[in-house]
């Protein structure tokens, strides 16, 4: 049943493009045995791109693209499965008692207030997400984040150098685990190549991790 389930956790390859290579890229997970924990840094493109692949119109998306740049938003799944093959989800208010988020290494905490409008939109931008996950996209929960600066503009991007850092304690008593991500995606931006070699690198990476040569 667990193998099952954790293939569930797959993209589905009916998604809209761009939406899925984002789920692909920021799936980050921790398995034990009849324990799943997945995590995702969803970032603005992920939401207008699920905007654009339930038919929004243009204007739509715009607005969920103004919306969606002034928050950080995680999706999370802890489940645990029992031997009858029953699923177990973990509420947002206990995950959130376990983890631990750093943005370019400083201490975030998950908001308790958001605009209204994101809580509206959310639960639909997500059903590409959550129907990918099949029985166990029931136990998805979604964390927001504020994203704006002193400046007015967005802390964490997908398009620029960034890194979101998070600590959980999956099983207490345990240590915690941790996730990372670092920016540019290169889902979103593309990626680079190899000086001296040409192979393909991912966008965040300043240099080969083979032969040490610096990416395009």
């Amino acid at each position: 049943m667990l193998l099952l389930a954790t293939a569930l956790l797959m993209p589905s390859a009916a998604q809209a493009a761009g939406t899925s290579d984002i789920i692909a890229e920021t799936a980050r997970n921790h398995h034990g045995k009849a324990h799943i924990v997945n995590f995702w840094w969803l970032p603005m493109q992920y939401w207008a791109s699920a905007a654009r692949a339930l038919g929004k119109t243009e204007v739509e998306i715009n607005q969920v693209r103004a919306l969606y740049a002034n928050y950080t938003m995680l999706a999370v799944v802890d489940v645990k499965i029992a031997p009858d093959g029953a699923m177990d989800a973990l509420s947002t208010a206990e995950i959130v008692r376990r983890l631990d988020i750093y943005v370019n290494g400083t201490p975030f905490e998950v908001l308790h207030q958001v605009d209204p409008k994101l809580q509206e939109m959310s639960p639909e931008l997500t059903y590409v997400l959550r129907t990918s996950l099949a029985e166990v996209g029931r136990g998805l929960r979604l964390l927001p984040l504020a994203n704006l600066g002193a400046d007015g503009k967005p802390i964490l991007r997908a398009t620029s150098d960034g890194v979101l850092r998070l600590t959980y304690r999956a099983t207490p008593g345990e240590d915690p685990i941790e996730f990372w991500w670092h920016s540019p995606l290169t889902s979103i931006v593309g990626g680079n190549k190899c000086k001296g070699t040409g192979a393909p690198m991912e966008a965040s990476w300043t240099h080969c991790p083979w032969g040490g040569a610096p990416v395009e």
